[in-house]
């Protein structure tokens, strides 16, 4: 239990079904530093004179705060007492959690006259359907930041709570959050602008040399040559400085200001005629408008993504390099993309089109991926007839590269692990048309060619994923075709494999998953259980589900609590027929 001297400046309310939300929120306030001049003078003191904490820590959430033992309730009403502020999660789920709705009173009370101190944080559904009961008591819908798409957004919502809690205005507070933004761009920016000089500088001595030349033939060509290496050096100078400082970027998520780069570097290269560009310019303009492209779709800025997705299509068929078709194919599956996601009612027909340009004009590597997209598009638009041909398509285009064995070792690697996993695919398409002996076919070849790939590098767990799911759909096939004895030996298989990954990912929540319903599939079918067995299989498996944590409570779709109440009413249907065989057996022997 938490010291009594214990103070947070928030406590989290939520339902543990809405905990990534939860954790997102936690870690967003404990590690934002709110911007120093971002209070007045008159609000920069406490009420106790005080000067105002920038840091918003710390903040308390059940998952990281309780302890490993001792009084839940105790715990939870003193971490309530000792905070500042009571902010609420509201969906669907936390408005009919009994403990959100408690904690929401035991907060009120402990802090009588505070409302003002509670905050909602809209995260799913609507108002006030999405508020729980306790928050809206008297009539009264409170005033929530809401962090949904369509209303504020993370950024925004998250501000709001900030503003609200440290009494400061929203909109003071998003200026100098926008100013902080601008400040850290600057100095991207000087380094930049330092390439752009060192480049200038050079072309300039460059000109130089070739006004030179007119006086001394032989001494103007020595310049030349040294200009050209000079400007050759600063290129890549710049090419190398601009590929660090977005890899950077990349890996500390700062998605927003890689953004900010790319669009500066789309209005460098827009005011110059694409046919004055080099090929190696041409490449870098390209993967700035897909990394643009890619960011407007994951922010939804369907503009954006429509521009930038058309004009790296119409660059990559100006390219002339060796790879300009893996260009034209990566600017092809950003154009899909953007489709899929605008949700047109005509995309179906461009996609396909699309993808069938691409297909045709890209070299058999690049067709092999495309087919795979291909196929699984159009599975997913019902089309299983056309799927199954686009994916049989790209099944012999990989089986024939393969089979000439004029590819790298990595190429090789590459594409059995995707060819496995087409076999895969190939196999539940053709599960849906009814042909369960292709289907079973193309499963086990898909198990086969993850078992070699395994044997050639035991740690690789792609390939034994490939295992996992390929001997799931087959042992669930055979169980419908009613071969459960065959059924149990490739689930037993899938056991195996399930084990071995467990052994090189502990604590997978999806592999321990699939043990616990291993388990259940063997109790149900196989037919050599005697009722002793089966108990015992569907014991085990409550014991399991009963460990799951709440976190985690979802086996292939099924709800936890759900599935735990099954396998109780299965036990308890089972005893009372265990009961009555002995009770028949010591009739007979009477």
């Amino acid at each position: 239990m938490p010291s009594p001297k214990a103070h947070y400046r928030a406590f989290i309310s939520y339902s543990h079904r809405d905990a990534k939300w939860a954790k997102w929120l936690h870690r967003s306030l404990e590690h934002y530093m709110v911007p120093i001049d971002a209070f007045s003078e008159g609000e920069k003191l406490n009420t106790d004179g005080s000067t105002k904490n920038r840091r918003l820590t710390p903040i308390f959430r059940d998952r990281d705060e309780l302890p490993a033992s001792g009084s839940l309730g105790d715990t939870i009403q003193q971490a309530l007492e000792s905070s500042d502020n009571l902010i609420v999660l509201c969906s669907p789920d936390s408005a009919a959690s009994q403990y959100v709705n408690a904690e929401i009173e035991i907060f009120r009370t402990l802090h009588p006259g505070n409302d003002k101190k509670i905050y909602a944080l809209i995260i799913e559904g609507e108002p006030p359907a999405c508020f729980p009961p306790s928050l809206i008591a008297g009539g009264a819908e409170p005033i929530a930041a809401d962090a949904r798409e369509a209303g504020d957004g993370k950024a925004d919502a998250k501000l709001k709570l900030v503003a609200g809690m440290l009494g400061v205005g929203f909109d003071r507070l998003k200026r100098r959050e926008a100013k902080r933004q601008r400040n850290r761009l600057l100095l991207m920016v000087a380094v930049v602008s330092a390439v752009a000089v060192m480049t200038s500088v050079l072309s300039l001595w460059a000109l130089k040399s070739e006004q030179e030349a007119n006086e001394a033939r032989d001494l103007a060509e020595q310049r030349q040559l040294e200009a050209e290496e000079a400007r050759r050096k600063a290129q890549d100078l710049a090419a190398f400085i601009g590929r660090k400082m977005l890899e950077t970027m990349d890996r500390r998520g700062n998605s927003r200001t890689l953004f900010e780069v790319v669009e500066r570097m789309d209005a460098y290269y827009k005011e110059i005629p694409v046919a004055n560009l080099s090929q190696e310019e041409k490449s870098y303009y390209m993967v700035a408008m897909i990394q643009g492209g890619e960011q407007a779709l994951a922010e939804s800025d369907l503009d954006a993504a429509d521009d930038y997705s058309k004009r790296s299509l119409a660059l990559s068929k100006q390219m002339d390099l060796k790879e300009s078709d893996h260009f034209f194919s990566t600017a092809t599956l950003l154009r899909v993309s953007f489709l899929i996601k605008k949700n047109a009612p005509e995309k179906a027909g461009d996609i396909i089109a699309l993808l069938d340009e691409a297909i045709k004009k890209s070299n058999v590597g690049n067709q092999f991926t495309l087919l795979i997209q291909k196929g699984r598009f159009l599975k997913n638009e019902g089309d299983f007839e056309k799927a199954l041909s686009s994916h049989i398509q790209a099944d012999k285009l990989a089986e024939n590269i393969l089979g000439e064995g004029d590819v790298g070792v990595k190429s090789i690697m590459l594409i059995r692990g995707l060819l496995n996993k087409n076999y895969f695919d190939t196999g539940l398409i053709y599960e849906k048309l009814g042909r369960k002996k292709k289907a079973t076919t193309h499963y086990l070849r898909a198990i086969n060619g993850a078992r070699e790939q395994v044997r050639r590098k035991p740690g690789n767990t792609d390939a034994m994923h490939i295992i996992f799911i390929a001997s799931g759909a087959l042992g669930h096939s055979l169980l419908a075709a009613g071969k459960n004895g065959e059924a149990m030996m490739v689930f037993r298989k899938r056991e195996e494999i399930t084990k071995k990954i467990l052994g090189l990912k502990p604590g997978n929540p999806l592999y321990q998953q699939a043990l616990i319903s291993t388990r259940i599939l063997e109790a149900r079918y196989n037919p050599k259980l005697d009722t002793r067995g089966k108990i015992q299989l569907y014991e085990k498996a409550l014991e399991d589900f009963k460990a799951i944590p709440e976190s985690d409570d979802v086996l292939y779709g099924v709800d936890k609590e759900n599935q735990t109440e099954i396998c109780e009413r299965w036990i308890e249907e089972l005893e009372k027929l265990k009961a009555r065989q002995q009770k028949a057996q010591e009739g007979s022997s009477g």
